[in-house]
């Protein structure tokens, strides 16, 4: 499901900033996830902006479902876009998304012109599954 597409621009950040704290909240995912999953999309759309050379116009498609993980779904779209060649040390950005999500792949998208970056978050790190404090097994 796309939950937003807006042009891949600075100022539409807050735009899909607020799409994913509402799927968040409609989700009852809680405020330490909803912060990861926010930070995380907004690092990944900011250093696609940061490889946009002057001129090119982009579209940043993001879809959010919940399967076993939620799975945040980033595509950058249209003529300019491709994926980053791995750097010899990774960005401050994709450092911090890795550290804030449990598994970031980015490749080419099926579509000519498309970079897709999928995100995934773990139920129990994302606190959909409680643990118990006493040691216990999951409930919920």
């Amino acid at each position: 499901m796309v939950l937003i597409r807006v042009p891949a621009c600075p100022v539409e950040l807050a735009r899909i900033r607020s799409a994913l704290r509402a799927f968040c909240r409609e989700h009852d995912l809680g405020d330490e996830i909803a912060g990861r999953i926010v930070l995380a999309a907004n690092e990944v759309c900011t250093t696609a902006l940061d490889r946009a050379r002057p001129g090119e116009h982009r579209t940043f498609e993001v879809d959010a479902s919940i399967d076993h993980d939620v799975v945040l779904t980033i595509r950058e779209l249209g003529a300019g876009a491709r994926a980053p060649a791995a750097p010899p040390r990774p960005s401050l950005g994709e450092r911090l998304v890795r550290r804030l999500a449990d598994d970031v792949r980015t490749a080419e998208g099926a579509s000519p012109g498309a970079v897709e970056t999928v995100l995934r978050f773990a139920p129990a790190a994302a606190g959909l599954i409680h643990l118990r404090h006493d040691g216990g097994a999951p409930r919920g």
